[in-house]
């Protein structure tokens, strides 16, 4: 399939041929790598935004318009989901920041509980911030995170779970 156009992939991609999408990928992932790798500085995150975004691609080549497009398309969609990345990562800081910042009467209990928020994956640990330390409901951190509310409900149920192991393992 290689020697055809990407005008041709795309048009036999949307018909649902995964062939002709793996010849897309195929052709463009190093450069969309590259990419989320200049945005990221990070090779695992890149890794991940890059092949989020072909897969993205691929549930969304309908949308694409003009099929010759598509290295810039894709290209577009994965630097979209670095920025929000980057977005989300930055919330993060700033929440664990402030809330470090704010005097309580029981410093050493919330230093531990901080301290054991910092050791979630930060998949977890930014919708609980957002959802129990920032006030946000359910709706809005599904909205900024680009996830499902049911996505938010299953993280924050992770994210608990998670912290009573992890507290749990301090104690002990």
């Amino acid at each position: 399939m290689d020697e055809h156009s990407d005008k041709n992939l795309v048009d036999i991609s949307c018909t649902g041929d995964r062939k002709a999408y793996a010849a897309l990928v195929k052709r463009y992932y190093r450069h969309v790598f590259l990419v989320c790798m200049g945005i990221l500085g990070n090779v695992h995150d890149a890794e991940d935004i890059a092949q989020d975004a072909m897969l993205k691609g691929f549930l969304e080549i309908k949308k694409l318009r003009d099929g010759s497009q598509f290295n810039p398309w894709v290209t577009r969609i994965a630097k979209n989901m670095c920025i929000n990345m980057a977005r989300r990562e930055e919330c993060s800081r700033k929440a664990i920041e402030e809330k470090a910042t704010q005097p309580n009467e029981t410093t050493t209990q919330n230093n531990s509980i901080q301290q054991a928020i910092e050791k979630l994956p930060q998949e977890t640990r930014l919708p609980l911030l957002m959802y129990y330390f920032d006030g946000q409901s359910v709706k809005t951190v599904a909205e900024k995170l680009d996830i499902s509310t049911a996505g938010v409900y299953a993280k924050l149920r992770t994210a608990t779970k998670q912290l009573h192991e992890i507290l749990k393992g301090d104690l002990t």
